[in-house]
């Protein structure tokens, strides 16, 4: 045989290597025939993962681990023992097999994610949290100045709100990441955060998510160390959705006294069962729901056509259990001393439950009622400027619950689509999530995830390259090897049993080599694993691009939610995992999440180190000196001037803007109406195919009904598929022009302010050094005025998305369309015998009505047009009026700068000019001690890469 090439399995290789962890019991030399080499692991191709190397705390940490020990979880290093393959049946003793080397105890190697290297981003360099700290250092000394002085002038008042809005960086709104599916998204999200019982998880298929959970870092007023915010639904929204439950209860029951056929059935019993789980968890403390025949026997006293006596009763339930939790309107806070315990207390809030309520003030699971639960986690991701939220799932039958992720979507920076790995390539639900994410926030912003990779049977087929099918006969004729050592050293045994000691000592060899023969079977599944992961990692990538067309490739990451949390647990050191810690793609995962709110957090630290901060001193050091100069009165009123100017250009081009843009997307959608028109008869047309029972339900259900027959179905969603088609390209050609009127912004106050410095220069006290200041100062205004604007206009892409949402993707009942058909498919609905012609069926006539109603010219397809108009008008309007209050606040410092540098009438104390004298000190002071190394500090963090 060819001679092999040693490498140590405890190393980071992603394939062949085990956990560091796992090879401490012994330090395995594994022989890799040459041309063989390591299976490389699911890769990015769009999304590259930071350079990984020794599992060490930090890529900037000079710390490096040794090869040749490892850390349990107290902490205490072991001596890891050599295992050679060739003394292991000899029975000879050697210094790997010493029993002093072997320790054979029986705890758990557990693995810290606190413990995994970071990635190589900026955010996460040293030298950022050096800038961060000293830009917080060095506004406390202007602060404590100005407090100690005991001035209490107007002057003074204004420049330490000045000092005080510098003392924070605004790095704006967490990036916002949204988790759908239908399973596997509470798993996700507990390994993301490093915590094994965070979120509920069921295994039996029934959803464990029935409110929106967000996970946020804990907020500085949170004094327990754990704790959640329950935020309720307004009064309005729960008698809204009391009413809703009621109607499809008594509905239901009316269409099974009347025997009505299952395929009308089946959709009513749905929402039926959802009523009565809403009911006996609100009311589970009540005798009227103490069970669902007490339940029946309640509300069967009652008129289903006029229930508003029960309505009433609801809703005075619902008041006294937020009166009784002592909310009155605000959220309800929820602490706890561990993670265990505040899972149980905040449960009733987040699904029905009925165990964990003894002895607690609260004897019913309200979580109908509640609109969001936002839980601190300590957690490095969290605190990265990210937001991760557990959402019920879309194909819930819980319309409620449907409804409520549609709502929350809308919000999403991003978007986590989870399934199944097994049917990940051909599930529909799961390629219709997919569109439906990457129509909703476009490219960039769709991530994959598949749990369960490690769910593999041993006899599935697993397609391999020669290279692949030649590394796994490796590993079996490893094990087979090893196998065939094990039956000898039995023999061995057997036939030594007079020699105590050299039983004891082929026992232990036996005892390793078990384990080492469990290591090479981990191994085999391992391969089978990685293998698949980049079938279905390549499968979903082309199937993405292929059903989107999008330029930016799909990020892929096939994860093992299950064999994470056995690490976290502890693994037996004498049963290997069949995954490393690595190889179950979370730790990658982790890594990317860290990647996407870095480029903004940098951007907002360098720009209040370099702009706002810079324009402080100079504001400072304005107001600490007097000048004189001529024409004060006059050059104020200029600079007002030139604010009016201001807010009357971005007047303007807001405006063009509408009657450019806007009215083009408009117009391109009223062409539309026509070939709407004709493909929305055909749809229609088979609409008409169905029975008369399933079409009826149809329209009293507004479009979303399912049977048994049909399956599912939602004929908005079909009609914004005749929509989407058309008007996605104007849409995004709309978001797309936001650019273009920053860029318009820009150079437009930038004009305006150039004019005004100029006219103030023409001054011939402009030479004067606290002028230049002021002129200093006004380029840094400018800065901020740009900055201003990118905020503005990207909320406003923001704002126009999620008006694309509702005008083309969104179904649910605040879409537009929705909106139009629901006046459709009453009318349908209530067609009855009076209404049909000699000889027509109410089905036939059903038909009509609703292909009329639909295909009718400035129909419905003209009301999506009418919203999308308003809406946009609105996000334009919206967006304008607040970037003019942003230039109206910067011009009044732009003001106050100027008044500073001119002399005053007004005869100063003491205590004022001994303020000045110090704040004229310290400002040199303070360039000093922070330019030069905050700039080194940014320059460093710019160089990660």
């Amino acid at each position: 045989m060819a001679e092999r090439e040693d490498i140590d399995i405890s190393a980071t290789n992603h394939s062949n290597g085990l956990v560091a962890q796992q090879a401490s019991v012994f330090d395995t030399e594994v022989k890799i025939e040459p041309g063989i080499n390591s299976v490389r692991p699911d890769n990015l191709e769009s999304t590259e993962p930071a350079h990984t190397a020794a599992p060490i705390a930090s890529h900037y940490s000079p710390i490096i681990p040794s090869r040749k020990t490892t850390v349990n979880s107290q902490g205490r290093k072991r001596k890891v023992p050599s295992m050679d393959s060739d003394s292991a049946v000899s029975g000879s003793e050697d210094e790997s097999d010493n029993d002093s080397d072997y320790d054979d105890g029986d705890e758990a190697i557990t693995y810290n994610p606190e413990s995994q290297e970071l990635p190589r981003i900026p955010t996460l360099h040293p030298a950022f949290k050096l800038a961060e700290q000293l830009a917080v250092d060095i506004v406390a000394p202007f602060k404590e100045l100005i407090q100690s002085s005991g001035c209490e002038d107007d002057e003074t008042r204004l420049l330490m709100r000045e000092i005080s809005a510098c003392e924070d960086v605004r790095y704006g709104e967490a990036v916002k990441i949204g988790i759908v599916g239908d399973s596997g998204k509470s798993s996700l999200i507990n390994s993301l955060l490093g915590c094994v019982s965070l979120t509920p998880q069921a295994d039996d298929g029934e959803a464990c998510t029935y409110v929106v959970q967000e996970f946020v870092p804990v907020p500085p007023k949170q004094k327990a160390p754990f704790a959640a915010e329950i935020y309720w639904k307004g009064r309005k929204m729960r008698e809204s959705d009391l009413k809703s439950h009621i109607d499809s209860y008594y509905q239901f029951y009316r269409c099974k006294k009347e025997a009505i056929d299952d395929e009308r059935g089946e959709s009513e019993e749905v929402e039926a069962r959802t009523a009565k789980e809403v009911f006996l968890a609100l009311f589970q403390d009540k005798d009227e729901f103490a069970d669902e025949e007490s339940m029946k026997d309640y509300l069967s006293t009652v008129d289903p056509t006029d229930y508003g006596q029960v309505l009433s009763q609801m809703i005075k339930w619902t008041d006294q259990v937020i009166a009784k939790l002592g909310c009155d309107g605000e959220p309800l806070i929820i602490e706890a001393s561990n993670l265990d315990a505040l899972s149980e207390n905040i449960l009733p809030y987040t699904k029905t439950v009925t165990d964990y309520l003894v002895g607690s003030q609260l004897k019913c699971s309200p979580w109908s009622m509640v609109r969001l639960v936002k839980i601190g986690v300590r957690s490095p991701l969290l605190a990265a400027g990210v937001t991760i939220a557990d959402l019920p799932g879309i194909s819930d039958i819980n319309r409620t619950r449907v409804k409520t992720t549609q709502a929350y979507l809308k919000s999403c920076d991003y978007l986590i689509i989870v399934a199944d790995i097994k049917r990940a390539e051909t599930d529909t639900a799961t390629h219709s999530n997919l569109i439906d994410a990457h129509r909703r926030r476009r490219g960039k912003s769709v991530i994959m995830v598949c749990t369960r990779s490690d769910d593999i049977g041993a006899k599935q087929n697993i397609p391999m390259s020669p290279q692949e099918e030649e590394q796994a006969e490796y590993l079996k004729r490893q094990e087979m090897s090893t196998t065939a050592k094990l039956k000898e050293i039995g023999k061995n045994i057997r036939a030594s049993r007079g020699d105590r000691d050299l039983v004891n000592s082929l026992s232990r060899k036996r005892e390793k080599l078990t384990v080492k023969s469990k290591m090479y079977k981990a191994r085999q599944t391992q391969e089978r694993i990685l293998i698949r992961n980049r079938k279905v990692s390549t499968g979903l990538k082309k199937k993405y691009l292929e059903l989107t067309k999008d330029e930016y490739p799909l990020p892929v990451f096939c994860v093992s939610n299950k064999l994470y949390t056995a690490h976290l647990i502890g693994i037996p050191r004498d049963e290997p995992a069949i995954l490393t810690v690595e190889n179950t793609n979370i730790p990658r995962m982790v890594e990317y999440i860290y990647n996407l709110p870095a480029t903004r957090k940098l951007a907002a630290l360098e720009h209040h180190c370099q702009v706002t901060l810079c324009t402080l001193f100079c504001t400072v050091e304005m107001a600490s000196t007097i000048t004189k100069i001529q024409r004060k009165e006059h050059l104020e009123r200029l600079i007002l001037q030139s604010q009016q100017a201001a807010l009357i250009e971005v007047d303007t081009i807001f405006s063009d803007f509408n009657q450019r843009e806007v009215c083009a997307l408009v117009s391109k959608l009223t062409n539309f109406e026509q070939p709407w028109i004709k493909r929305a008869a055909v749809k229609c047309g088979r609409w008409e195919s169905f029975g008369a029972a399933s079409h009826r339900a149809l329209c009293r259900k507004y479009g979303i009904h399912k049977t048994k027959k049909l399956g599912p179905k939602d004929l908005n969603k079909e009609l914004l598929m005749v929509v989407s088609d058309d008007a996605e390209v104007p849409f995004n050609s709309l978001i797309n022009a936001c650019e273009g009127l920053l860029a318009t912004l820009d150079s437009t106050l930038e004009t305006v302010l150039e004019k005004m410095r100029c006219t103030i220069n023409e001054d011939q006290a402009s030479t004067l050094t606290p002028v230049q200041a002021f002129f200093g100062n006004l380029r840094r205004r400018q800065t901020e005025l740009q900055v201003r604007c990118m905020y503005a206009i990207r909320a406003m892409r923001k704002s126009l998305g999620t008006v694309k949402i509702d005008a083309l993707q969104d179904s649910s009942d605040a879409s537009y369309l929705a909106t139009a058909m629901k006046k459709v498919y009453e009318r349908a609905a209530a067609i009855g015998f009076r209404d049909c012609e000699k000889g027509v069926t109410i089905h036939r006539k059903r038909c009509d009505v609703l292909s009329n109603d639909i295909c009718q010219p400035d129909g419905i397809f003209m009301f999506v047009k009418d919203q999308t108009m308003v809406h946009c008008e609105a996000v334009v309007e919206t967006r304008r009026v607040a970037l003019q209050k942003d230039i109206e606040t910067i011009f009044a410092s732009i003001q106050h700068d100027f008044s500073s540098i001119c002399a005053t009438d007004v005869e100063e104390s003491p205590a004022s000019k001994e303020l000045q004298r110090k704040l004229r000190e310290l400002v040199p002071k303070a360039r000093e001690e922070f330019i030069s190394p905050v700039k080194g500090y940014l320059e460093e963090c710019r160089k990660v890469k």
